[in-house]
């Protein structure tokens, strides 16, 4: 995994495509792959739905992923839990 401070291009660690948790990583919180949120997300609504932006610099080599589906409703995605992977963002809206 790819140790804090390390980037994507400067670690030799062999599993940086891996996304790790606790599950599958021995290295604990320190760990580089792991899944998480660091930067601000605003919500938007667009012409064709709904958007989210980043208002600060992402830098460079940093994980970033893009989300294609729907927005539910937290009733909806209780209703849904068990039959769907789901991936709640923080994001406010504007």
């Amino acid at each position: 995994c790819i140790p804090d401070g390390e980037t994507r291009d400067t670690s030799t660690c062999i599993n940086q495509d891996i996304i790790c948790d606790v599950s599958n990583c021995l290295v604990g919180p320190g760990c580089g792959n792991r899944m998480k949120q660091q930067f601000h997300l605003d919500l938007i609504t667009t012409s064709v739905g709904l958007g989210v932006v980043c208002n600060t610099t992402i830098p460079k080599y940093a994980f970033i992923i893009e989300y294609v589906g729907e927005v539910l409703l937290r009733s909806d995605a209780v209703r849904l839990l068990d039959q769907r992977y789901q991936v709640q963002l923080r994001a406010q809206t504007t």
